[in-house]
């Protein structure tokens, strides 16, 4: 590392970074590319270096996963970070590649990776990665037991790919109950977005789909007719769907232009987490004082907030789960744990003939017991 070049993560702002292989600009010349020991972000200062003939390689693991991956046998010797020469981690990204696992997870796994890497741990060595979870400040920081955590799941899933026995260690972690955000909030984020940031999020807000799953959204999976919205690239392993979403939403994705044919929206989600990230500093400064909870929403949050109106409308959990897409009932419970009802949210009704209760059913009430012959129902307050 050399300490007179002042340069500074555009990520998270961080000094401490290491020499990660040049980039080639499009007049030939080349500039040095550096990684972030913090956040694993990659990217380049800008400075041109005079360098001729150089052999070096970009070790950057999106762009191996990539069409070049499939022409590298797995003992080819590729430069990672810190000058160290690791075949295995990117023998262990193809393999993860070719058993179908996201861009998105194989990046993560593997930028943690290069992060114990850097901290001196050897990969084959499970001793060794033992010693860096115990002895560095940053996986032992009670405020952050998480990234403990990812490190660990990230290690374990390198080891049992690549056949190499280690016993996990225990991690006191436990994730925090997810954020709820309520509707003034999210429509907040809508209507301060521009057009199409707003329909993406507005998209997102009545399906309830992951980013990715909007971002791949076809224009041949909107139905005008019946106002619906298929997911037919799902994520995570995740069912295929169809949700009924408002009018007015049908509307304003049609008024869209079709430049990213034929997706309604850019097809990579970085775009809009990126965009969606100014919006929220935007936002924040803009409340003062509310920024503390709008600060924690984010684009996942309005998956949250649709699970949280369908659970609070009495839905079944059967209901719940098709439309998220889930295939195990598991992984809803974790927002049926975040619902909490008390007497205010309800509003209540009696019938006695059956002309009454099918006016009361039509209305969205549902019956919840019946005293000396009268039905009782109720609904969530609008």
């Amino acid at each position: 590392m050399e300490s007179q070049i002042a340069i500074k993560c555009p990520s998270c702002h961080s000094e401490k970074f290491f020499k990660d292989g040049l980039r080639v600009l499009s007049d030939g010349c080349k500039a040095q590319r550096f990684l972030c020991r913090s956040c694993g972000f990659r990217f380049s200062n800008g400075q041109v270096l005079n360098v001729e003939n150089t052999n070096v390689k970009d070790s950057q693991i999106c762009a191996i996963l990539q069409d070049k991956a499939k022409n590298l046998e797995p003992s080819t010797e590729i430069k990672t970070v810190a000058g160290v020469k690791e075949s295995s981690l990117l023998e262990y990204a193809w393999k993860l590649k070719k058993r179908g696992l996201g861009d998105n997870t194989i990046t993560v796994r593997c930028s943690v990776l290069a992060g114990l890497i850097g901290k001196g741990a050897d990969l084959k060595n499970p001793e060794s990665v033992e010693t860096v979870l115990a002895v560095e400040p940053e996986y032992n920081d009670k405020e952050k037991p998480s990234k403990k955590y990812i490190a660990v799941c990230s290690y374990k899933s390198y080891c049992k790919t690549l056949k190499i026995f280690w016993e996990p260690i225990k991690t006191n972690y436990q994730p925090k109950e997810a954020f709820i955000a309520t509707p003034d909030e999210l429509k907040l984020y809508v209507n301060a977005a521009g057009h199409r940031l707003g329909t993406y999020l507005l998209a997102t807000h009545d399906t309830g789909a992951r980013r990715g799953e909007v971002c791949h959204i076809k224009w041949s999976d909107l139905n005008t007719a019946n106002c619906t919205i298929s997911i037919n690239q799902p994520e995570k392993g995740s069912r295929p769907r169809t949700i009924k979403v408002p009018e007015a939403t049908i509307a304003r994705i049609q008024s869209l232009n079709r430049k990213y044919q034929p997706y309604i929206f850019c097809p990579h989600p970085k775009t809009y987490t990126d965009q969606f990230k100014n919006l929220r500093l935007k936002i924040c400064r803009e409340n003062p004082g509310e920024a503390d909870r709008l600060s924690l929403i984010h684009i996942h949050t309005f998956r949250y907030g649709f699970a949280h109106r369908l659970i609070k409308q009495l839905r079944p959990q059967k209901e719940v789960q098709q439309k998220l897409g889930h295939k195990s009932s598991n992984s809803t419970d974790k927002y049926t744990n975040t619902v909490v009802f008390n007497d205010l949210d309800w509003e209540t009704a009696r019938a006695s003939t059956v002309e009454e209760a099918e006016k009361l059913a039509s209305q969205g009430y549902t019956k919840y017991d019946e005293i000396g012959g009268v039905h009782l129902y109720r609904r969530i307050k609008a």
